[in-house]
């Protein structure tokens, strides 16, 4: 009860899209939250306890990228990485102490050089973090980038043999004192490359789910596997859930497997917000309470639960804003949204906005207001937005094929 009193509404972020992860994240440093801009202007900084947002940059749009906050367990974080949220080749690094930005080009483009990859797959596809140094894996081959924090110093590793290859899909998903924890794509293993044999695929620990492991593979081509990231928990390694329902507390030293949790995530994507059932992403979002508990958040339909790992108990609730500040956040007309310059305005089915009451609204001419914000929004696209532009398009060809007749 105490801690659901102690989820509240903050409040929002002004000047960015509505109904969309503009500014996902967010990553703490120091006493700050930051956001990355995936569908906004500028990545932004906010003190809860002073209530105040700052503004750090216009690298959205001076870059024409968009990026995605690193969103992996750090206790010795110093800075912010933005990671390229579509195919641009270059990593952000905000330095807080310092008000900072450093550039990050030249690592990840010697990281892709000589390698291909589907388009469906983003350009780091897993990270790790250990000490001063952030890991990233490419989901492709077994060539990883480690960057280390606040110098821009990087090397470029080759996992399991000393040499480039594309047998070997690794995306990493953790890391401990005892080395860097992978998954590979189209498998539910889990390896341990200890740090004095990364090389050496030979020398890797393997640990293998239980029989009946339920995973659900993707049709586009596996790549990440069926766990999503993984947190260090002293003696045992706990392994978020992605492709699967299960979320696990795995013994370092035995290779024992315990589910905790279970009854949380199961069945989850049958009761998304969204119509995607596949497990997809099961996890949003994870807090430590304290050492031993922790608050977690399913992505599909927003449901909380705090668990314990000690003996995998857990309390399911939901968290809720009061009905006057709801009714202010969405009104009758909410759900329209164009993500950035170059997106559609449009409104995306979901539960929260489902076709019904789309058709329910637009019968009673619910609507009025919309089309005014879809011209505004849409001047971005086109210059033509009173209908002109089809009639001067009509007398372009016209002309051209008058003067190709004659």
């Amino acid at each position: 009860d105490d801690l659901r009193a102690g989820i509240k509404y903050e409040g929002s972020i002004p000047d960015v899209p509505d109904w969309t992860n503009s500014l996902p994240g967010p990553i703490r440093v120091g006493d700050k939250l930051y956001f990355s801009p995936l569908f906004a202007d500028d990545a932004v900084s906010y003190d809860p306890v002073m209530k105040e947002i700052e503004t750090l940059g216009s690298v959205g749009r001076k870059y024409d990228v968009r990026f995605r906050g690193m969103g992996s367990q750090w206790p010795d974080r110093k800075t912010v990485f933005f990671l390229p949220g579509n195919t641009k080749y270059l990593i952000m690094e905000y330095i807080p102490k310092r008000g900072e930005w450093i550039y990050h080009q030249e690592c990840i483009m010697e990281l892709y050089k000589g390698v291909s990859r589907p388009s469906f797959i983003p350009l780091l596809c897993g990270s790790a973090s250990f000490g001063k140094k952030i890991y990233y894996s490419t989901g492709v081959c077994n060539r990883i980038l480690a960057l280390e924090q606040e110098n821009g110093r990087y090397e470029i590793l080759h996992l399991g043999m000393p040499k480039l290859t594309h047998e070997l899909h690794i995306v990493l998903k953790g890391a401990s004192t005892e080395g860097l924890w992978i998954g590979m794509g189209g498998t539910d293993d889990i390896w341990l490359a200890p740090w004095d044999v990364l090389e050496d695929i030979g020398r890797w620990r393997v640990y293998h789910m239980p029989e009946g492991y339920e995973y659900v593979h993707d049709d586009k081509g596996d790549i990440y596997g069926a766990h999503s990231g993984m947190y260090d928990y002293g003696r045992y390694m706990v392994i978020f859930p992605f492709r699967s329902p299960h979320l696990i507390k795995l013994d370092k030293t035995t290779g024992g497997i315990e589910y905790i949790g279970e009854d949380f995530f199961r069945d989850s994507d049958k009761k998304g917000i969204g119509y995607e059932l596949k497990f997809s992403g099961i996890l949003s979002a994870s807090c430590i309470i304290d050492c031993d508990r922790w608050l977690i958040q399913r992505s599909h339909d927003l449901h909380m639960a705090v668990i314990d790992l000690r003996d995998g108990s857990y309390e399911e609730f939901v968290p809720e804003i009061p009905e006057e500040i709801f009714d202010k956040l969405v009104p009758e007309d909410a759900g329209f949204y164009k993500g950035d310059i170059f997106d559609y305005y449009r409104m995306s089915e979901s539960r929260l906005f489902p076709l019904e009451h789309f058709l329910e609204v637009f019968a009673k001419d619910g609507y009025k207001d919309v089309r005014d914000r879809q011209i505004e929004a849409l001047s971005t696209l086109a210059a033509n937005l009173d209908g002109t532009c089809g009639i001067k398009t009509h007398e372009f060809l016209k002309k051209v094929i008058e003067e190709g007749d004659g």
